[in-house]
Order: structure tokens, then sequence, then C-alpha cells
């Protein structure tokens, strides 16, 4: 149930969410209006730098064609070289922006400089690379920003002279930066903006602010990012030499290379919003306030009228009349309308009431007497079905016997002898079917005893196999058992381990269909056999796998049941195999995809010796000497049990309830045996498996998986990881002793994979 709260708290919260979306169409209205001022900004910025690129080429171009016309005087062009000293020198004076002109011949050789006397002796070349351009390819060329005869800065602005077709001079005007700062100063921009001229090599040639402290020096790495996509424009954001964050436009002249970069501080535009922010807040705070303190006056009036309510409600509670309660609100009203009616229908219900309580008593007396009923009945179906498999089994004898004699005594006529064929298979069905209900019975009162000897498991076997080859010959199928050549010991009851296997091959008979395939084999490895029964039929859902072994579970049947069986086979199965200190698991990948049932047992302790160590020549060693154990298990409980076990058996054991927990103990002891468990809180057991056989120190020890995860695939990841044997819980002692007792010292005991 949610947790109550005032009325008045209530409504103020109405009001807040009555406010929110006009708070959030507002900011959302001035986010708009500022983006669409910061887009116009940003219109402005890029147009100014267009302008200013096109005053830049209007200036380069003017100072070509200056220099054009200097290439045409005719003292030049009779090579009188003193008096275009002078012409030069007139048109440097003629043109304050100018700081020098320099006359090279073919061979870069310096003829003149004018900021020098004529024939003062300095060959030095300033920016070598676009005289090299220029005489190269015969055109004007604009230079890089540098530093010339006395180390101010200026551009280089080279202008080819032709004879007969061939580069003979160049004239060179070296270009204050000054003269570009008047293209800057000539603009409106407004005072907070940023405009800078760049050359080819993104050198700084003018600044609208500290002009001369920055002339000459590169960008910053956000410019030059922004500048480096090699795009004629663009806007975007970038820092000034100042550190100050800006919105930058740029345009490039495309004839000369140069760059106009124009950058607007973004702290007005976010001051902007900041403020525009701060008063749509402020507006939104008087305007809560104002709904606050409405809302406060409203549910004042309410809380008393519902006080009133709570008072005639109280009233109505303790059976006293109810007065009708009058408010300002119509449907407080109504329900002080509707309780003075249930105050009359109350005294009615208190009428009604004492009889329903009556009949209650009543009902609860039949109800006692069901429950005792149908206890009794719970007992009598028990009793019942003992009775009824021992009364069965009195007539189904002299019927198969009867069978049996029809059949040898006309065994001329075909008919006669079909039909006592047919009466001799239903009669074994139904005493099958006699000798579940019975077991049931005895599992239900826990009857049953078993008569424990060493017998061959070959043979219970072969005999299980016998018992159902006559269904399996009905239905044309395929019975394949793979035995030992060595007999197989264990020590059972030869009448129950029969029965349990028998009813494996039936299940799997009876679920496969005409003309399947079932695979039995049986293998023995480390102390205990390996039974495995596996068919190609009709498969276990995945929702009813872990139910197989339940009492009364059946699979999907259709109307004609013509599978049979009453859901108590297997069942009887996982606990007899349980009476013979075995474990049965069921496997199978989906309906339609056949299933696989292992039943594991111990070996019998008069064996002369278990398979694998028969198999490679080792000869047993009764009891075994005393070994140093490591249990590892993050179940406290399972592991000092175990540890306690083993310890009465004369072994030295130490606990370890993690991985690393085990890894260290392993390093710093003699371990001559690791039980060890997969699922562990840190790393699984498969890793710690691996770094025991990585470690000199434990590389031969030996190592037990004791887990829950027992498919076929986690005893593959058992393999790879180096562990000897992979037993699934719960494990018997039995099985235990015989592994650390038969451990060798340098040699992996691998249990057998699962066929299929």
């Amino acid at each position: 149930m949610s947790r109550a709260v005032p009325l008045k708290r209530l409504l103020i919260l109405l009001t807040a969410l009555g406010l929110l979306p006009i708070a959030i169409i507002g900011a959302w209205g001035i986010s708009l209006a500022l983006g669409e001022q910061q887009r116009e900004a940003q219109r402005s910025m890029l147009g100014l730098s267009r302008a200013l690129s096109s005053a830049v080429v209007a200036e380069l171009d003017a100072t070509i064609s200056s220099l054009g016309t200097l290439s045409r005087s005719a003292s030049l062009t009779r090579g009188d070289f003193e008096s275009f000293y002078v012409t030069a020198r007139e048109t440097v004076k003629a043109n304050p922006d100018w700081g020098s002109v320099i006359l090279t011949d073919a061979q870069s050789k310096v003829i003149f400089k004018t900021a020098l006397p004529f024939g003062a002796s300095d060959g030095r070349v300033v920016e070598p690379e676009s005289l090299a351009q220029a005489m190269a390819t015969g055109e004007a060329t604009v230079g890089l920003l540098t530093r010339g005869q006395v180390m101010a800065p200026a551009i280089p602005v080279r202008m080819p002279v032709l004879v007969d077709g061939r580069v003979a001079y160049v004239i060179t005007a070296a270009i204050k930066p000054d003269r570009m700062l008047g293209l800057l100063t000539r603009q409106q921009a407004p005072p907070s903006w940023v405009v800078s001229i760049h050359d080819a090599a993104n050198t700084r040639v003018a600044r609208s602010r500290d002009h001369s402290a920055t002339v000459a020096k590169g960008i910053s790495p956000s410019l030059a990012a922004l500048l480096s996509s090699g795009k004629p424009e663009g806007i975007g954001t970038a820092r000034t030499l100042d550190d100050e964050e800006v919105l930058t436009a740029f345009a490039r002249t495309p004839r000369y290379g140069w760059t106009v970069v124009v950058g607007a501080p973004t702290r007005e535009i976010k001051s902007v919003l900041a403020r525009s922010y701060g008063l749509h807040a402020v507006g939104l705070g008087l305007s809560l306030a104002l709904c606050i303190g409405l809302a406060l006056l409203i549910s004042r009036r309410i809380v008393r009228a519902m006080e009133s309510l709570q008072r005639e409600a109280r009233r109505l509670g303790s059976g006293q009349s109810v007065e009708t309660v009058e408010a300002p609100i119509i449907e407080i009203n109504q329900v002080g309308h509707e309780l003075a009616l249930a105050s009359q229908q109350q005294r009615a219900a208190g009428e009604e009431r004492e009889l329903l309580m009556a009949s209650l008593n009543t009902a609860l007396r039949s109800l006692r007497e069901a429950l005792l009923n149908a206890e009794k009945a719970g007992q009598a179906k028990d009793n019942f079905l003992a009775v009824l498999g021992h009364e069965l089994r009195n007539p189904l004898a002299p019927i198969h016997s009867g069978a049996e004699l029809l059949g040898t005594l006309y065994a001329s006529d075909p008919r006669v002898k079909d039909i006592a064929a047919i009466i001799g298979r239903q009669a074994s069905h139904m005493a099958r079917i006699v000798d579940d209900l019975l077991d049931v019975s005895r599992l239900v009162r826990g009857m049953v005893k078993l008569d424990r000897k060493p017998l061959d498991l070959r043979q219970v076997v072969q005999f299980a196999a016998d018992q159902v080859q006559p269904a399996v010959d009905e239905k044309k199928q395929q019975l394949l058992i793979t035995l030992p050549e060595e007999p197989v010991l264990v020590d059972a009851d030869e009448t129950r381990l029969g029965q349990a296997i028998a009813n494996v091959f039936s299940n799997a008979t009876r679920y496969t269909g005409p003309g399947g395939r079932i695979e039995a084999r049986l293998e023995t490895a480390s102390g205990a056999a390996w039974l495995s029964v596996k068919d190609n039929g009709s498969g276990i859902a995945p929702d009813l796998l872990p139910h197989v072994f339940e009492l009364f579970t059946q699979g999907k049947r259709d109307m004609a049941r013509s599978e049979g069986g009453l859901g108590i086979g297997l069942a009887l199965v996982k606990k007899l195999v349980e009476f013979h200190d075995g474990t049965v698991e069921a496997h199978s990948e989906g309906p339609g995809r056949g299933s696989q049932f292992v039943i594991l047992l111990p070996l019998s302790g008069d064996a002369g010796s278990d398979d694998a160590i028969t198999r490679t020549k080792r000869a047993e060693r009764p009891g075994g000497p005393p070994a140093a154990i490591l249990v590892v298990d993050d179940n406290e409980d399972a592991a000092a049990v175990l540890a306690s076990l083993l310890e009465m058996d004369g072994h030295q054991v130490s606990l370890a309830k993690t991985g690393g927990e085990a890894l260290i103990q392993a390093r710093t002891g003699m371990i001559d045996v690791v039980i060890l468990d997969i699922g562990l809180p840190d790393i699984d057991g498969y890793t710690v498996a691996s770094r025991l056989r990585e470690d000199p120190g434990t590389r031969d020890c030996y190592i037990i998986a004791l887990t829950g995860y027992g498919q076929p695939l986690d005893r593959v990841h058992s393999e790879a990881a180096g562990i000897d044997v992979h037993l699934a819980k719960p494990a018997g002692m039995d099985i235990l002793r015989k592994l650390i007792a038969h451990r060798p010292a340098a040699w992996a005991f691998s249990l057998p994979q699962e066929p299929g």
C-alpha cells in the first residue's frame, strides 16, 4: 500500500506539475530565440570574413599591379640599374606601406635593395621559396610573412620581368603588415570581436586586437584544427592565444591561400542565455508562489469539510446515528449524504451479519470434516494400491501359464499360436504394471529392503535387455549392447538393480518409434561403473526434463495412449539406484531429438582392480597410504563434513573457501590430492586446476572435481583444465576413498565421455 500524503501537498504538487509545461515551453522558446540569434551572428561573422577576404585579394592585386608598372620601366629595360634604383625608391616613398623594393637577376642574385644604398653588399634573399616559384612560373607570387633587412616583418610580393620570353629579373616589394591592418580598422565589427588575417602558412599578418604583439606569430592549436579541414570557408569553436573561447568563422582566398578569421567570444552568448533563463526562472518562481498560496487557501476549506466527514464516520463506526454534512463542495456533500445512508444500512446489515456468522460456523465444521475425510482417503488410497497389486497378481499367473500351454498344445495352428503369444505379452505387460504398483506402495510405506552381494553388472544389463527384447522386436527396433570384456563387479541386489535397468530400457523402447535405435554402453573408470542408455526417440521437453524422476510424471500423450505407462517407472529407477549408492541422470536436447539416461554405480570392494588401473597394469593399493588433501568448497558445512570423514580415514586435510586461498595453500604446503568445487566465489575451479598444473610445485597433484555441474560439456571443460576425475554431487564416500587410494604418482584418471 502506498504512503498517504496530505491534501495540501497534493494540491501544491498539482500546481507545480501545471507550471512544468509552461517552464519547459518557455525554456524551449528562449533556446530557439537564442539559437536563432547565434545563427544570425554566425552569418554576420561569415559575411565579414568573406568581405575581408575579398579586400585582402584586392590589396594584393593592387600591389602586383604597381609592381607590373614598375617592371616596365625604361631604365630596367636598358639595364640601367642605378637609374632603376632611383625609380624604385620613389615608388617606395609613394607607398608608405612598402618597406623596400628588391631587384634580383635570373640567378637569384640580389642586384639592389632600396632599404640600402645602391651598391651596398647584401646578397641575402629573404623567403627564397616564393622567389623560386616566381622564376619557375613566370607569374606574380605572394610569399609568406617573414622578417626583412631590419628584422621587421614583411610580405614579399614578387613580379618576374620577362626578356625574350624568359625571366631575366624579379622585382620584390616587401609589404608591411600595417597595410593589412588598415583593412581591419576600417571594418565596423563589434568591439568584442577579434579579426585576423593569415598568410598561406597560417602565420598571423594582422590582428584587430594586440596587432604588434601577435604579428608574425602562429595560431592556436584549436584554430589550426578548424582550418585544417581544407574547406574554403567555415565556422566552429576555437580558443585564442589568450585562451579565450570564441565562435570562429573563416574564409580562405582561392588565389593566394590567405585566410581571414573572425572570432566572437562565447561568454557573451552564454551570459545572454544565463540572463534569459534567470528571468524565466524568477517569473516561474513568482507564479509558483502565487499558485501555492491559492492551493493552501483551497486546501484549508476542503480539510475543514473533510474533518466533519471524519467525525461523522467515527460516529458511524461506533453505531451512532449520523448527521448530514453541509459543505461548499458538492462532492463532499454527496459523501455526507452517503454516510447517512450507510448508517441506515448498517443497522440492517447487523442483523444479516448475525445470520451469516451462524452459516459460517456451520461451513467451518463441514470443512474440518471434509479435510479429515480427505486425509483418510489418502491413507486408504495407499492401502488400496498395495492390496490392488496383490489381488491382480493372483489371476495373472494362470493367465500367463494358460497362454503358454495353449501355444504349446496348438503349435500347429498359427491363429491359436498368435493369440496365445498376444495373451502372454499382455499378461507380462500387466505383471510389470503390477510390480511397479507394488514397488510404489513399498516405497511410500518404507518397506523396500535389499539383499546386496557382489555380482557381475554385465549379466544384469544383459538380463534386463532380454526382458525388453520382445517389445523391441515387436516395434522392429535396434537394441545395441556394448559390454566390457572383463567382469564389472558391483555390490547390488540383483533383482532390484535388474528391475531399475529394465525400466530404463522399457522407457527407451516405449518412447522410440518403430525402426528406432537404442544404444547401451557399460564402462568402468576410477572405481565406478557407468551405464549409458541412449535412444533416438521422441526426446524430453525442457520443462519436463527436471521432473522425469518424480512420481506419476509423464510426457505428452495422444488420446490413444498407445505408449502406455503410469509415470512411475523412472521414479522407481531413481530410488533403486540411490539405494545402491549410485546416481542416475537424464539428458535430452528437446522434443524429437532423443534422450539419454546415465547410471553411475560404485564398483564392488571385492573387485580385483578397477578398470583404469587394469588398463595401465598398476596394482591396487588397498586403503592407500595417508595423503595430504586440500578440500576447496565455499559451502563450509559440506567442506567440514567431508574433511571429518577424510580425517577419520587417516588423511591430513586442509580447507579453502575460495580459489585464491586454495592456490596459496597449495603453493605453501605439500598437497597430494585436491578435492575441488567448480563454482567458487572468486575464480572458478577450472582456472584453479589450470594454475595448479602450470606451477612446477603442484603440477603432479591429483585433482578431483566434486561439483553440481554434471553435464557432458562440464566434463570436457574439466579434462581441458587438467582435472583427473569429474564427479557430480553428491558422490559416495566409497568412490572418493577408491580414487584417493588408487591415485597414481604421475598419471591422470579420465572418466569416459557419455556416448553421443
